[in-house]
């Protein structure tokens, strides 16, 4: 399908936007509003699945607008955050397969397993705001771009460590018991795998009161 911009195919554009992304600093930022609506046959997904995966486990905004489906809903949910036009409609595909591996993973990560099923099998989708009150999109702004520029310019400053516990809280209530405490381990030993973040830990809590002492203080 011939996109009516510059007439690359949909599959072109998106893989190239891609590839952008992965090659870029962290944090990314991937522009899809302009491929809102646009479908992709199965048989060219391909190439698309590792350039998400790539990007999954790093810090990245997906910017959404109009009519998200399809691939286009599946790669945004692959992002750490997604900001949507207020005007955006989120649809899946009633109850179809889904493109990408990590999909339903990622969608039950963000909105839980029973709203996930939902959404999936709900055939007239969600508007902006419902998607922002369910979990599915971080944000609705009219102003993807300026947007964009504030949010990078604030994941920029964050630590390891607070995306490691953003990424637990938001994924952890998904999971059974043992699992949700293999991903805390997982997780913190990546956030306080150098020096500096052991050190701020370590200043946190020598300048905090026990609670007994503050027990005791009152």
């Amino acid at each position: 399908m011939s996109d009516g911009v510059d007439g690359r195919p949909a599959c072109q554009r998106l893989t190239e936007a891609l590839e952008r992304a992965v090659r870029s600093p962290d944090p990314w930022v991937l522009d899809l509003d302009r491929l809102a609506g646009r479908s992709i046959p199965q048989g060219q997904i391909a190439p698309v699945e590792p350039l998400v995966e790539a990007l999954a486990v790093r810090p990245g905004l997906a910017l959404v607008g109009g009519l998200v489906e399809g691939i286009v809903l599946e790669v945004a949910l692959a992002a750490q955050s997604i900001v949507a036009e207020p005007a955006s409609l989120f649809r899946s595909a009633g109850g179809g397969a889904h493109h990408l591996s990590g999909t339903p993973w990622r969608l039950s990560a963000r909105v839980g397993p029973a709203r996930a099923l939902a959404f999936w099998l709900h055939e007239r989708g969600w508007r902006a705001r419902r998607a922002l009150a369910a979990g599915l999109v971080d944000a609705v702004s009219v102003d993807l771009g300026g947007f964009s520029e504030r949010w990078a310019r604030a994941a920029a400053s964050r630590s390891r460590a607070l995306e490691a516990l953003r990424l637990l809280q938001r994924s952890g209530g998904a999971l059974c018991q043992s699992a949700a405490l293999g991903l805390e381990r997982a997780l913190f030993a990546l956030a306080f795998a150098d020096e500096a973040p052991r050190r701020g830990a370590r200043a946190i809590l020598q300048s905090a009161p026990c609670r007994d002492e503050a027990d005791r203080g009152s």
